[in-house]
């Protein structure tokens, strides 16, 4: 939202309720992660209520600095720049919370599709095959314990 002076000038700069924290995304089933930049409020894009810093205001004091005389005071052009590192560090903080979330989005696709398979692995399976290699398996384990115990039947007076 913007204010405007009699001649169409933009005033002032003033944002819509809601701007002033980054919303919340759910990323697992008791975990959240904050996302998006604020653009007003502590360290918010635009406006920094801590350092009072101001993008919007930064320009207009350039414009009507420039427009009144044609020369820019060092201190609106030092507010401008303190605007514009506001603006990228906070262009920065969403760039990594993009890459986490993509990093978090990647975790679970990776998930899922363990989940899938693990799941498929057990609904797909053949019971005829299944029944057939269990009863093999068992049948070996049996011949295996008969020869286990017949070996410990041995002595040595068997061979003397």
């Amino acid at each position: 939202l913007e204010t405007r002076d009699a001649d169409g000038r933009i005033t002032g700069v003033y944002y819509a309720a809601g701007t002033e924290s980054a919303r919340s995304v759910q990323v697992g089933e008791s975990a959240t992660v904050a996302c998006g930049i604020s653009a007003a409020g502590p360290a918010g894009a635009f406006t920094d209520a801590a350092s009072g810093r101001d993008l919007f205001q930064s320009l207009i004091d350039l414009r009507d600095e420039a427009g009144a005389n044609g020369k820019v005071s060092d201190a609106t052009l030092t507010g401008l720049a303190d605007a514009f590192d506001g603006a990228t560090q906070a262009l920065v903080r969403t760039g990594i919370q993009t890459n986490r979330l993509s990093a978090l989005e990647q975790q679970g696709q990776s998930m899922d599709m363990t989940r899938q398979q693990n799941l498929s692995d057990l609904t797909d399976t053949d019971m005829a095959a299944a029944i057939s290699r269990l009863c093999e398996l068992e049948a070996s384990l049996q011949a295996s314990m008969q020869l286990a115990a017949a070996v410990g039947r041995l002595s040595l007076a068997d061979y003397i």
